[in-house]
């Protein structure tokens, strides 16, 4: 496999150190180190962590299902099981390391409930571990709830703060996080669940994704978020499915993320850099290259209407 050329993206000194270095991919790595891959604890996931690329100081943003890695060692309840992630991040990154995690609020679309950046629920599909970061003191949400981020750490204002209400793009969360370099982590999950490659989209111009704006009221505790959340959503009645698989197998191939065996599950890590260098690149190929097929257009009707009469 092909070490990532951009050398800076992991913790390593020295180039020859990364070329050297072999994910915990196999039963003979983690027995060299007196581990198990059936292991759960705090050193079997730190060495996970540590071989993905995560360093003291980074920014990383969380996707999870971390039952699929099974019950850690010794901990008994839910709480216990969801600490033992957040103590294993904390450990590695230290003070200056910020956390984040998806945190959208579904029914506000669904139902039009108003959202609060303090009080709304994270929605259920996304795991207990986003909602556990949005119980933390000192976390920050971002008020676009359809695309909302919560983060934990000196970074969180920075990513999560201010009155922005746009999904994507400019001045949004994910932009933020690209311009910061996080390190996108995925646990028990592939990257079929990663949202960022919306931004990535609405930075190229897909047609498949049309803005809608939201009328319902956001705030933050008692403070109103002036203004209207706008999201890039995709057009309803086109067959439009995507399938991000072939991209990760890319990102694998070329070894810009890495993907390792821990527990009963595996992690995959990646930089929100190399994503986006990586998937615009992809979009210039096929600009329909996260869908699982070229969407069912119907001449004469939005977004393939032509020259208006």
């Amino acid at each position: 496999m092909m070490m990532s050329h951009r050398w800076s993206n992991f913790c390593f000194q020295k180039k020859e150190d990364l070329l050297q270095a072999k994910p915990l991919s196999s039963m003979a790595d983690f027995q060299s180190k007196g581990l198990t891959m059936l292991q759960l604890n705090q050193e079997t996931i730190q060495t996970g962590f540590r071989q993905l690329g995560i360093c003291e100081g980074d920014v990383v943003l969380v996707h999870s299902d971390l039952l699929r890695l099974g019950i850690p060692e010794q901990a008994k309840n839910r709480e216990a099981i969801l600490n033992f992630y957040l103590n294993a991040f904390q450990s590695i990154l230290g003070k200056k390391g910020t956390i984040a995690v998806p945190a959208y609020f579904y029914e506000y679309a669904r139902h039009g409930i108003p959202f609060d950046t303090e009080y709304s629920p994270v929605s259920k599909s996304l795991g207990a571990f986003s909602a556990h970061i949005c119980t933390l003191q000192g976390k920050v949400r971002s008020g676009n709830p359809l695309q909302s981020i919560a983060a934990i750490g000196p970074h969180a204002e920075y990513i999560s703060g201010g009155n922005s209400l746009s999904g994507y793009g400019i001045n949004s969360p994910w932009h933020r996080l690209h311009s910061l370099n996080a390190k996108m982590v995925f646990i028990g999950i592939g990257m079929e669940t990663m949202t960022y490659v919306h931004h990535i989209e609405q930075e190229v111009g897909v047609p498949h994704l049309y803005f809608k704006v939201y009328p319902y009221p956001v705030t933050r505790g008692d403070n109103p978020i002036p203004g209207y959340p706008v999201s890039a959503v995709r057009y309803l009645n086109y067959g439009i499915e995507y399938n991000l698989k072939p991209f990760e197998s890319l990102l694998l191939q070329r070894g810009l993320a890495r993907s390792i065996s821990v527990g009963k599950g595996n992690i995959l890590s990646v930089s929100t850099e190399d994503t986006f260098q990586e998937g615009v690149k992809y979009l210039e190929n096929n600009i329909y290259a996260f869908l699982q097929a070229p969407p069912k257009f119907i001449a004469g009707q939005i977004p393939f209407d032509g020259v208006p009469k």
